[in-house]
């Protein structure tokens, strides 16, 4: 499963219930010559949390909502 990041920082989902693991991508990068949509600004996410193989995060959905606040430290 995957999600887009908002604004506020928040992200919704659907997957089914079960242990995975995480891997956070920074947005690809808007080219302003030729994209009328606002400049997002940069994000630095550490190397580690942008490949599901290194990335050491897992979260275990249960059924119905969950909440699950993604830790990412340099």
């Amino acid at each position: 499963a995957s999600a887009k990041v908002a604004e506020d920082g928040s992200y919704s989902t659907q997957a089914r219930p079960g242990q995975y693991k995480v891997a956070v991508t920074p947005p690809e990068l808007i080219d302003p010559l030729t994209s009328t949509d606002p400049i997002a600004p940069r994000v630095n996410i550490p190397a580690r949390y942008r490949d599901v193989g290194r990335s050491e995060l897992t979260v275990t959905l249960e059924e119905g909502e969950n909440q699950y606040e993604i830790p990412l430290s340099k």
